[in-house]
């Protein structure tokens, strides 16, 4: 979807994982806010006709697919974070109050993750 807007994708080589100044709003807050709702509509969507536990999953699964084809390698990373920011769809009945809480734990997780690789540069 980025790509489809003009935002190359990611250098992922370990050689090359400087962050800018101007990457951490689009990682910590603007990242978040669209993989919730891209993971609570895929999420709705299914579980409309599957059980809440395999739908979260399968959302999990479909967002680490976009993360693959984004940038290569990061779809295996990313699974288990995603597997968590989509628990809170499958047991929380309130839409809202899910993306809430997955959207806050992604920041955060996406905050530290920033701060690691700025303290520890390969």
């Amino acid at each position: 979807m980025l790509q489809y807007l003009g935002i190359p994708p990611v250098d992922t080589s370990l050689a090359n994982n400087k962050l800018a100044g101007w990457d951490w709003p689009g990682i910590v807050l603007f990242s978040p806010l669209l993989e919730t709702l891209l993971l609570g509509g895929a999420f709705k969507l299914m579980a409309s006709r599957l059980d809440r536990r395999l739908a979260a999953l399968l959302a999990a699964l479909l967002l680490a697919g976009m993360h693959e084809w984004y940038a290569g390698g990061w779809g295996w990373v990313v699974l288990a974070p995603l597997c968590v920011f989509t628990a809170p769809f499958a047991l929380t009945r309130r839409f809202r109050d899910a993306a809430l809480l997955g959207g806050l734990t992604h920041a955060f997780h996406n905050f530290y993750a920033c701060i690691l690789i700025s303290w520890f540069p390969a």
